[in-house]
Formats: structure tokens, C-alpha cells, sequence
């Protein structure tokens, strides 16, 4: 590989380990790998849990009216104002988790409310993304410039988050239950501000009643509906690298990309001084010189063994040369020494050989006769056709468009036989015109390959549209010296046959037949005789296009 200056080999690992690096740091920086933070969204399962502070307020020199599930606030005894309080959680959905509250209150007074506060409490259960069991508090505010006798208001209760979760473990917390009597209301309500999660009320809407009257009792009604909350947190490495590899690959691949192409015209332009170092030639000249080492030993020990049998062999003639030359050592010995020998084949020969075992018994006795070797061609030529048609099919089924000039497709699954679709001809010649004007989309064809394909020439002839003229014979046979064993050549594609047959029908004047003849239909037996008797005339008189004058 090419090094600059007078680095040595492992220049190139640090120069690639450089890349590396700042490809990361640059993805790294700009948050292309690793994600800062991660939005989950979760819909927490909410629950009332019945407690509840109703605090309206009157008159600034009087104490305001109290509803609550409290008994005592800082030591002093709490007294329950409202004579009626209704609570109930709705499922809207029917999936069993409750959707929204509704709360309502009702209380005398003797003046209109001025302002009016509720704080309701829930508990907030995640399940999915970490598992916290959350306790807060959902406040609502209203100051009243009006005398009104029911207020309504409606919105949505969503958890805020404070801060960002981290991913080290399994996030779980519990926050306690909270008591009046422990805290001030303004403490109360810092306190659950500054949790980790805490309620509020959104979107909020709030209808009234006009008028007042102290024999009527003040309505609170209150709507709320629990939606999906979005939560924050740091994702994990191993989450981060279900995704991270990709993009990281794809930046390292560009500034490879680049930083090779600025190599290249460095080291083109000789900005730089090269040289060539190849760390691995004295590795490889070492393991050579094993490797010769080691066949020369497996000689010296083939050597030393022949020599032996050979002494042996000497000792035993006297005794009867039948033995030593049947003995398994002295066979392979043999073996050894005459590599161009055949082996006998074991077992009887059998006497019609299927396809599978062919060419086994035709290796093994490729020496034997005649018959066996045209046997063995038989196979290997049908083996050929096989996959050359198989490579040819493929190829055109591959390039096959909507704008080709012809499609292909076997018939009945067999390799052997074609239907080919001939879309595009040359559109100045009289068969373009007839077929553009009788609405004919495609000439069709009809192809046979014989076993000995590509050694021997295919069979073709038209089916539709009748033609007139063309070298197009009786039956739809095909008058064209490239189909005969004469004009064949092995290296002819079929592609290029179907072209060619284009570029004759043209040349020959081809017409569409506007007049059947029930008499000369097309059919394979006559297409198959006319060609027969095609092929004996030219064989006899030779192939020679007549000039157009004469037809």
C-alpha cells in the first residue's frame, strides 16, 4: 500500500483511526448519534383519590367559606361548609382506565363569592417508560367580578415535568401522602411545585350564572379530563445503539469517501514523497519455503517407501508374482506411479444408465469404447442447452420493459419451448402501418430448441397476425437460412435471431392477410413440413435472395 513521507506500515491504520475519530466527534456534536434526550409519550393511569380543599372567598375581613376532606389545618380544627359534594370518574372509552373527572359542590352564603380556589388531588401511576407511583395536586383559580350563583369550568389535567429523567437503573419513586395540618397552603402548594412531576389544569373554560341569592345554594361544578402526557428523559447507550451504528457507518463512509480522494491527488501530483511497503513478503517467503520443504519430504518418503515395496516385491518372485501383484500396496504403488491410468469401474456395468448416473459411469469409463463417449457427449450437450437456455431466459426476462421489442415466456414451465412477443418493428415498413391500423399489438411467435441446443438450430414460426409475404410460408414456417443446420452457428443468441427475423420480414415486403384462408390456417404440423421441404429445395439449389424486382 502507498504510505507518505517516511511513515512505515502501520501509518495507515492511524491515518484510518483519525477518521474515525473525528467523523465521530463531528456526528457526536451535533447530535447526529447520540441523542441529548428522548420524548416518551404515555397516557398514566389517574385516580381521585378523594381528597379536596374548596376555598371561597367572600369578603376580605371575614373567613372564607371551607370545604374540605381535612380536619385540621396547622392544629386548628377545619369546619365543613358544603352541604352536598358529588365526585365521579368517567370512562369515556370502555378501555378500563378512568378518563375524567366530575366534581361538584354545593354551599350557602350569606354574601356573593369574591374569588374562589379548589385543589384536588390525584394519583399519577407510569408504567410503561419508568415505574412511579405520583402523588400532586391539581389547582384551580377564579376571581370573580360578578355576583354569580354556579360557576362551571372545564380542562384538561396533564402532569409537568421538572427536569430531565435519567436512565442509570430502573427510575422508581413514591411520593407520600400529603397532609393539610404538616404545611401553609402557600407551603402546600410550593412543595408540589417543585416535585419531580406535578398536576395542573389546562385549557381551561369557565361559564357562570348571573345573579345571587342567599336562599339558593352556590354551585361548583368542575370538569376534568385526564389526556397523554409527554415525558423526557436520557436514553440509554444500548438504546441509543440500536440506531447509532447506521449513522455513524454513513459518516464514516463519507469522510473515507474524501479523505481518499484528497490521498489520491497528493500522491498523483507528488506533493507528497511514496513508496511501496510490503510488510507481508517476508511472511510469504517464509511460509514458500515451508511448503517446499514440506514436499520435499512427502518425496523423500515416497521414495523410501517405493524402495522398499520394490526389495519386497524382488524377495517375493520367487515365491509367485500372483500375490505381490494383487496385494493392496503393490495397487497403490501402482496407482501412484501411473497417473493416466483408468480405474475399473465396480459392480456391473449397467445397460441404460439414467441421466443422474450418466456422466459417473461415462468418467469411469472413458477408455472402454465408442459407445460409451457418445453416450457421455449426449448428456454433456443436453446439460449445455439446459443452461444456456436457462442463462438466456433469465437475461431477457431481466432487460424486459414496457418499451422492449419483444417479451419471452415458456410454455407449460418447459425451458424448451418459447412464446416470444414481437412488440417493435421497423415503423416505416407496410407490416408497422397494417399492424398500427388493425390495432395489433405484438407479432407472436412460436420457438422449439431441440435437445442438441446450441448445436443445432432452434424451430420458429409465426401464430398471429396471418402474414402475406415476408419469407413467411405456408403454416406460418419461416423461410430464413440462419434456422437451418447450414446457417446455425452455436454462438447465435436468441436474441439475435429474433432480430434478425424482424429486420427479414421487413426487407421481404411483409403484409398483413386482409382475406382469410380458411385453407391455409397456421399450424404446427404444416409449418413444420413446409420448412422440411424449404430446407431439401435450398439444400438442393443453394440459398439466393432474389432481388425485390422479381418478387
Amino acid at each position: 500500500f502507498l504510505t507518505c513521507g517516511r511513515c512505515r506500515g502501520n501509518e495507515r491504520s492511524i491515518t484510518m483511526a483519525a477518521i474515525e475519530i473525528f467523523s465521530s466527534s463531528v456526528t457526536y456534536k451535533y447530535k447526529s448519534i447520540w441523542m441529548k434526550n428522548r420524548m416518551h409519550a404515555e397516557m398514566p393511569d389517574v385516580h381521585f383519590i378523594y381528597k379536596y380543599l374548596l376555598l371561597a372567598e367572600i369578603d376580605s375581613f371575614e373567613e372564607p367559606i371551607v370545604c374540605s376532606t381535612f380536619t385540621t389545618y396547622k392544629e386548628n380544627d377545619i369546619k365543613d361548609h358544603c352541604t352536598i359534594i358529588k365526585v365521579r370518574e368517567n370512562d369515556l372509552n370502555n378501555d378500563g382506565q378512568k378518563d375524567s373527572l366530575r366534581f361538584e359542590a354545593h354551599f350557602y352564603t350569606d354574601k356573593p363569592v369574591k374569588s374562589l380556589r379548589l385543589l384536588l388531588f390525584f394519583n399519577f401511576q407510569l408504567k410503561h417508560l419508568i415505574q412511579a407511583t405520583i402523588e400532586s395536586i391539581g389547582v384551580f383559580n377564579q376571581i370573580l367580578n360578578h355576583e354569580v350563583q354556579e360557576i362551571r369550568f372545564f380542562g384538561d389535567l396533564e402532569l409537568r415535568q421538572k427536569g430531565l429523567l435519567r436512565s442509570e437503573g430502573l427510575y422508581e419513586t413514591y411520593n407520600h401522602s400529603i397532609e393539610l395540618s404538616d404545611y401553609s397552603l402557600s407551603e402546600l402548594l410550593l412543595h408540589s411545585f417543585n416535585r419531580k412531576f406535578s398536576a395542573r389544569i389546562t385549557n381551561k373554560r369557565v361559564t357562570w350564572r348571573t345573579g345571587f341569592s342567599n336562599d339558593e345554594a352556590v354551585v361548583i361544578i368542575g370538569e376534568l379530563f385526564y389526556v397523554e402526557n409527554f415525558i423526557y428523559y436520557q436514553p440509554s447507550v444500548w438504546e441509543e445503539l440500536k440506531w447509532a451504528w447506521i449513522q455513524y457507518l454513513s459518516c464514516l463512509l463519507v469522510f473515507a469517501y474524501v479523505a481518499k480522494h484528497i490521498l489520491v491527488f497528493l500522491f498523483t501530483n507528488r506533493y507528497l514523497n511514496t513508496y511501496i511497503i510490503r510488510p507481508w513478503r517476508d511472511f510469504i517467503k517464509k511460509r514458500h519455503n515451508t511448503f517446499i520443504m514440506s514436499t520435499k519430504s512427502k518425496e523423500k518418503v515416497v521414495a523410501a517407501i517405493r524402495k522398499l515395496f520394490r526389495s519386497s516385491d524382488k524377495i517375493a518372485e520367487p515365491e509367485g508374482a500372483s500375490s505381490s501383484t494383487n496385494s493392496p500396496s503393490r495397487r497403490l504403488l501402482n496407482r501412484h506411479h501411473r497417473p493416466d491410468a483408468v480405474t475399473p469401474m465396480d459392480g456391473p456395468i449397467l445397460e441404460n444408465p439414467d441421466s443422474t448416473h450418466a456422466d459417473r459411469s461415462c468418467f469411469f469409463k472413458a477408455k472402454k469404447s465408442v459407445k460409451d463417449n457418445n453416450e457421455c457427449k449426449a448428456v454433456y450437450d443436453k446439460d449445455i442447452g439446459l443452461r444456456r437456455l436457462m442463462k438466456e431466459f433469465n437475461r431477457i426476462q431481466r432487460t424486459q420493459r414496457c418499451d422492449s421489442a419483444f417479451t419471452v415466456e415458456l410454455v407449460n414451465d418447459n425451458v424448451f419451448e418459447w412464446f416470444v412477443r414481437l412488440h417493435k418493428i421497423d415503423p416505416d415498413s407496410k407490416l408497422a402501418a397494417d399492424m398500427r391500423e388493425l390495432k395489433i399489438p405484438h407479432i407472436l411467435l412460436h420457438v422449439i430448441f431441440p435437445k442438441e441446443f446450441p448445436f443445432a438450430p432452434p424451430f420458429m414460426r409465426v401464430i398471429s397476425p396471418r402474414i402475406d409475404q415476408g419469407f413467411v410460408m405456408h403454416g406460418g414456417a419461416i423461410c430464413m437460412e440462419l434456422l437451418t443446420p447450414r446457417g446455425w452457428c452455436c454462438a447465435y443468441s436468441v436474441e439475435s435471431m429474433i432480430m434478425q427475423f424482424a429486420a427479414s420480414v421487413v426487407k421481404g415486403q411483409a403484409q398483413v392477410a386482409r382475406v382469410p384462408k380458411p385453407n391455409k390456417e397456421y399450424n404446427r404440423q404444416l409449418a413444420e413440413e413446409t420448412f422440411k421441404n424449404l430446407v431439401r429445395t435450398h439444400e438442393k439449389y443453394g440459398w439466393v435472395t432474389p432481388p425485390l424486382a422479381e418478387g
